[in-house]
């Protein structure tokens, strides 16, 4: 008896077009940083050793050992390494047209692109620099490693998928905002402290539930917080932007305006004028 079995997904095939562009390694020294900058194509940095800081529309993150950060094309971006424990970075570059369905796959989030702790990405990564070093490399290799490495990522992101924090543990990570509100909070202290979690899942589930991002939320808490002793005290600016944790006084203004949009002095007189009023 004849037995045939064929599977073909004619819409995949022709969803995205990938193509590998560049690649790289570099060892920085204390303080080095990378300007800021914008490309035309996708990047994916992975950090081999240290630590650093990623810069991105306004918004910074600590890149730990192991943890990747892909930069989407025409997105202004600036990264900087430790003073202490400087970094070492692998990077590959390529172009993606009609990238909107990989970039779901991989759960690429513009407010966190950040990858945890992905297994054997340094590995792949580390292949396509070597291999591109070559007089004569194999590009059909080259090709095929980039997508193992998409593939780690798109694989990634189904396990987010399935371990997906519920409800309580939004709740402990709401929580632990709540009763750290004077401090300078990090996503990721709230993510490991908070929640047991990965920082990718915090930010993953806070979007899904609450539609923004779990830093976001950690501003619009200490905001909340600032409105009320303004309206509810006479502190000075100065108090309450070290009582919800800001380290410099032009932090708390930049950051009152942007959520609120107003200054505090503002907001002050317009409280008090309606507190008269009545």
């Amino acid at each position: 008896m004849h037995t045939y079995d064929y599977h073909f997904d004619e819409i995949r095939m022709s969803d995205y077009y990938l193509r590998l562009v560049n690649s790289g390694f570099e060892a920085l020294m204390p303080s080095d940083t990378h300007g800021v900058d914008v490309r035309s194509n996708f990047l994916l940095l992975y950090v081999s050793k240290g630590k650093g800081t990623l810069s991105i529309n306004n918004t910074i993150f600590t890149i730990h050992e192991h943890q990747s950060f892909l930069i989407a094309p025409h997105v202004f971006y600036e990264h900087k390494t430790d003073d202490n424990d400087p970094w070492t970075l692998y990077w590959v570059g390529f172009a993606l047209i009609n990238s909107d369905t990989l970039l779901r796959e991989i759960n690429y989030r513009p407010d966190y692109p950040i990858f945890d702790n992905i297994s054997g990405l340094e590995d792949k990564i580390v292949s396509i620099y070597n291999e591109m070093k070559k007089v004569n490399c194999n590009y059909l290799l080259l090709d095929s490693y980039l997508y193992l490495i998409l593939a780690s990522l798109a694989d990634n992101g189904k396990e987010l998928d399935n371990t997906l924090m519920p409800s309580d543990n939004l709740q402990k990570a709401i929580n632990y905002i709540n009763k750290h509100i004077h401090e300078n909070i990090k996503v990721q202290t709230v993510a490991k402290e908070g929640c047991a979690i990965d920082t990718s899942q915090l930010y993953r589930i806070f979007t899904q539930k609450l539609g923004i991002s779990p830093h976001r939320y950690i501003q619009e808490c200490k905001i909340k917080k600032a409105c009320e002793l303004i309206r509810l005290t006479d502190m000075s600016f100065h108090d309450i932007a070290n009582f919800i944790g800001c380290e410099y006084d032009s932090q708390f203004y930049g950051l009152f305006r942007k959520i609120t949009g107003t200054t505090p002095s503002d907001y002050r007189l317009t409280t008090q004028c309606s507190q008269y009023e009545k």
